[in-house]
């Protein structure tokens, strides 16, 4: 018996209830919907006049109910709404289900369900979105990562879902209200660390991501956002040394190493190397120069990584530097000082004893001390005099006898006199000659003094 129905439901070209005797539907039709999808659901009762002539509208309704990307009508009583693939609705599918219902398995007929189901477009006809979903997260330092998700749909066959995310006033205008909406940490410190954006094989759905992250250092010197500067990172390292010097209150040279690590924006620059020198390199010797406040500095190391697969660059710059409040020129020093002595005896030998026996008297001493020094000092040293006229100071003074220096180098009666002076200076430059150099002088020194006393009118 046929079930005559108001509802009239066509899929890819084939009708179902209505007045047809073979394909009815069983019920009334389901229909849900939501802003980005809806989902047809109805039940189909196929009768033939035979049991082959049933499998053959069975197998037929399995390979219709197998289709995508077809239209789909609704006829209720003359009234129909139409849904068209890539208009009115994306990606439609379509499923079906053998209810195994002992009612209607009987030889001759068989009972289906029935599926469409498909996403809606946008009701947005200005651009196609469909959902935002934005994310902020604050780190451990309370430094921001924003994160904007959303979907965009096909708004017309010559509008696809991707052109609505690439659109000027589309994800672009999009994120810009969100960071704005964000106020602290403000739009012009958020840079864009990630994107991404998928669409199906239609382009009708679009699904994207974006990801930014606050800058908390400038990129290049005076400039928070460098166009062409990505995902940077910046560290100083301070190395000071105190190996021991001879004397006390002596700064040495310190050490700093500073290292740069970025992508570039290939849509804005490729050059590595040439970004390199132009706005890195300045950049992070500013930064050096502005923070420890060195007196005079160079550079001691440079390591370059240009990786031009990728468009990143991996820089250390090693900088040496004399502080400024290191009040002193001297960066390293080491003096000693020892004693040499001889005594001379007068022996008288007496013939007949042990061969050993003698008469012994003192004869004559000689006592020198021997002082070295190694000074190493920033800017020019001279060798230093000690004998004859006095000769003009050196940069750093000369060195001191016990107790106070010889005035006018006098030969005096009775004390320590100078026999020997041996005073030598080297200069070394260090740094790259390219750049800043710092010049240091190494002044080595031995000195020989020997004791001497005034006779006092006393016999050996």
């Amino acid at each position: 018996m046929s079930l005559n129905s108001q509802v009239t439901i066509t899929w890819a070209g084939t009708a179902y209830g209505g007045a047809s005797a073979s394909k009815q539907i069983d019920g009334a039709y389901v229909m849900d919907r939501a802003y980005d999808h809806m989902r047809l659901t109805f039940n189909v009762i196929l009768v033939g006049a035979t049991a082959a002539a049933r499998q053959t509208l069975a197998e037929a309704l399995e390979v219709n109910f197998s289709k995508r990307d077809e239209d789909l009508t609704v006829n209720v009583g003359g009234t129909s709404f139409t849904f068209t693939a890539g208009t009115d609705y994306h990606n439609p599918t379509s499923s079906c289900t053998k209810t195994g219902q002992s009612m209607t398995d009987r030889g001759a007929s068989v009972a289906y369900t029935c599926v469409v189901e498909a996403n809606m477009p946008s009701t947005n006809p200005g651009t196609g979105l469909v959902s935002l979903e934005p994310t902020v997260d604050y780190e451990v330092g309370r430094r921001a990562l924003a994160t904007l998700a959303g979907v965009y749909t096909r708004l017309s066959p010559a509008l696809s879902a991707s052109d609505n995310y690439l659109d000027v006033g589309g994800a672009d205008a999009e994120a810009t209200t969100f960071l704005d909406s964000l106020g602290t940490p403000p739009t012009s410190s958020m840079e864009l660390v990630d994107e991404q954006y998928t669409y199906d094989r239609l382009d009708n759905i679009c699904q994207w991501t974006r990801q930014w992250q606050e800058i908390l250092f400038n990129q290049v010197q005076g400039t928070l956002d460098s166009t062409k500067i990505r995902d940077h990172r910046v560290t100083f390292t301070e190395t000071t040394q105190h190996p021991g010097d001879g004397k006390e209150g002596i700064t040495r040279l310190r050490r700093v190493v500073g290292t740069y690590d970025c992508a570039l924006d290939v849509r804005v620059a490729t050059d590595v190397k040439a970004t390199f020198e132009s706005d890195v390199l300045p950049h992070i010797k500013a930064h050096f120069t502005s923070t420890f406040s060195p007196s005079e500095w160079c550079v001691e190391d440079h390591r370059h990584s240009y990786d031009e697969t990728a468009k990143r660059m991996s820089v250390s710059i090693q900088f040496l530097f004399v502080p400024s409040d290191s009040g002193s020129q001297i960066i390293e020093i080491r003096q000693n000082s020892s004693y040499k002595e001889l005594r001379t005896l007068d022996e008288t030998p007496v013939h007949g004893g042990g061969e050993f026996e003698k008469y012994i008297d003192v004869g004559w001493a000689s006592v020198e001390r021997v002082t070295q020094r190694v000074v190493t000092a920033v800017g020019d040293m001279e060798p230093v005099r000690r004998l004859g006229r006095t000769p003009p100071p050196g940069l750093i003074r000369p060195l001191k006898f016990r107790g106070k220096e010889q005035p006018n180098y006098k030969v005096p009666d009775t004390g320590w006199v100078v026999v020997n002076n041996i005073s030598q200076v080297e200069d070394m430059w260090i740094g790259n000659p390219n750049e800043n150099q710092i010049k240091t002088s190494i002044l080595t020194e031995t000195m020989v003094e020997r004791f001497y006393e005034k006779p006092g009118g006393t016999t050996r």
